[in-house]
């Protein structure tokens, strides 16, 4: 279900069934228009797909601004107010994590910034089946929050080995390509506008058994919670590809 405000359009993909959880989204700005995000308990991560624009931040009476292009990664503290302005002529299209902080102490600093970088400029690392870009990582002895987000590239026949984050709940977008996802005991097969949820505890990897490059966004968050059981889900999205 996509929901329209006056400036943007928002398509949720997952984390909308647990109060708490982090969520994914997938949004649309229009040309020449701008939103702004209020500061709150939630850490932001955006991944620009397409984007012609700025990034701007006013906090402690300073005005800070980042221009925006295609590939462009922002990682936003809690508390962190925000506006993205498109001054393009074609709809801004962004996927956006978010990750709320439960605890006071462990919300992002106020005098925190938002960190701006390029896929372009981010160093790759030659896996033996995959490459992978490191987007965000947190430090060891945080309690919840954001713990690492990764861009994974597949060649056809690779594949992300099996592997499990005990403490950690993943969410996956696939940005292009077809990859079929191992959940536990399910399979699931997604292109690219697709989303997929993955349990703390619960063993998963990914294979290209297609013909292109297979392209996706992992996000990993520490949530302090208790007594649930390791859960699989994906959602399927529009298909359209990065």
């Amino acid at each position: 279900m996509k929901e329209k405000t006056q400036k943007v359009l928002i398509e949720p993909l997952l984390g909308r069934g647990d109060e708490g959880q982090a969520t994914l989204d997938r949004l649309w700005l229009w040309p020449r228009e701008e939103t702004s995000v209020a500061s709150d308990r939630q850490e932001r991560l955006y991944v620009f797909l397409d984007a012609r624009g700025a990034f701007s931040v006013l906090s402690l009476g300073a005005h800070w601004q980042y221009r925006l292009r295609s590939n462009s990664v922002v990682s936003v503290p809690a508390h962190v107010g925000h506006r993205i302005t498109n001054s393009g002529d074609a709809p801004l299209r962004a996927i956006l994590f978010a990750v709320p902080i439960q605890r006071e102490e462990s919300a992002g600093d106020l005098h925190a910034g938002p960190v701006v970088s390029s896929l372009h400029d981010i160093v790759e690392r030659n896996m033996v089946t995959f490459t992978t870009q490191t987007l965000l990582v947190a430090r060891p002895a945080r309690a919840e929050g954001f713990a690492l987000s990764e861009y994974q590239t597949v060649l056809p026949g690779g594949s992300v080995p099996q592997h499990v984050h005990e403490a950690r709940e993943e969410l996956c977008y696939l940005c292009s390509g077809t990859g079929t996802l191992s959940i536990g005991d399910s399979r699931h097969v997604l292109h690219g506008g697709e989303a997929a949820h993955i349990s703390p505890g619960t063993p998963h990897s990914m294979v290209n058994r297609g013909d292109g490059v297979l392209e996706y966004i992992i996000a990993q968050s520490l949530l302090p919670r208790r007594g649930r059981a390791p859960r699989a889900h994906h959602t399927e999205g529009s298909h359209d590809e990065a």
